[in-house]
């Protein structure tokens, strides 16, 4: 269902094969429907991503087989799951038609070229669990640092960031906050994510996997700023820090990412020093992930 500014998915399906272990699946539903010419109602088939961190999505029980039993299979389930208007694929009603055709509608491009992402992501399973606002703290600071990081790459600022949390038991909560102002400044994001945890998360439960992702993404020279009075925080303000970051990132080009690290992560053992992420997928998929 249209709901204006996303979609609402309800539904499911059984016998999905590797359910169990995905983070991003292609849902395809019933989004409408048109007369044909000869006056024939005609239903729109329409192709979702949908990410498993999706608020009303879920992943129903591991179906036991006779055979086959190195895959996962299970049932996915839609309960006014909520999508964000950029995932569908393609034209509404049209694309699967267009699959099946094959037809490939997006311009040619060079090759090695590829569009700019439609949103940054950085997951960490820790090694292990976080505990009180302290560890919490750490964990968002070492992910924020490095969303910011990958912003300023492409020359893109975040409008919204949103966390995904995971506990020891896999159950995940997803919650977004829009920023006063888009950014890459690795203190912003941090703020807006420990906002959202605050509210969301009591401290006293452990936190397995963490996932901060920048989105609705802006390139830095179209950005435009409304005046405000109540905010603390001035344009030179900004700039500087932003400065700043761009500093960070030539020292860390220059001499390896670990020359210039987070204060709050100094000395923490909760992250895998080799590459971050843990065995087990965070929320949302891999460490370091842009959308596109």
């Amino acid at each position: 269902m249209d709901a204006g500014d996303h979609w609402v998915l309800n539904g499911s399906k059984i016998f999905i094969t590797n359910a169990g272990f995905a983070n991003v699946f292609i849902i395809i539903a019933i989004t409408g429907s048109h007369a044909d010419k000869r006056g024939r109602k005609v239903k729109d088939i329409s192709a979702f991503i949908v990410e498993r961190t999706d608020p009303g999505f879920s992943v129903g029980k591991h179906e036991k087989k006779m055979g086959i039993k190195g895959s996962s299979t299970c049932e996915l389930i839609m309960e006014d799951c909520i999508i964000p208007k950029d995932r569908l694929l393609g034209k509404q009603g049209g694309q699967l038609y267009d699959y099946a055709a094959g037809l490939e509608h997006s311009p040619v491009t060079r090759a090695g070229e590829s569009p700019p992402p439609k949103s940054v992501g950085n997951g960490i399973t820790f090694r292990r669990n976080l505990l009180g606002w302290e560890d919490i703290h750490t964990g968002v600071a070492l992910l924020s640092d490095s969303v910011a990081m990958r912003l300023r790459k492409y020359a893109l600022k975040c409008s919204t960031v949103q966390v995904t949390i995971r506990d020891p038991n896999f159950r995940d909560i997803c919650r977004q906050k829009r920023l006063g102002s888009p950014s890459y400044v690795s203190r912003d994001i941090s703020r807006a994510a420990m906002a959202l945890i605050r509210e969301a998360w009591n401290p006293k439960v452990p936190i397995r996997a963490l996932t901060i992702t920048g989105q609705n993404l802006v390139p830095e020279g179209e950005v435009t700023e409304q005046l405000d009075l109540f905010r603390t925080d001035t344009t030179p303000q900004r700039q500087r820090r932003e400065r700043l970051e761009h500093t960070v990132d030539g020292i860390r080009s220059k001499y390896g990412k670990a020359s210039i690290l987070p204060a709050a992560t100094v000395g923490e053992d909760i992250d895998h020093p080799s590459g971050h992420a843990g065995s087990i997928p965070p929320p949302g998929g891999s460490r370091g992930r842009d959308r596109h």
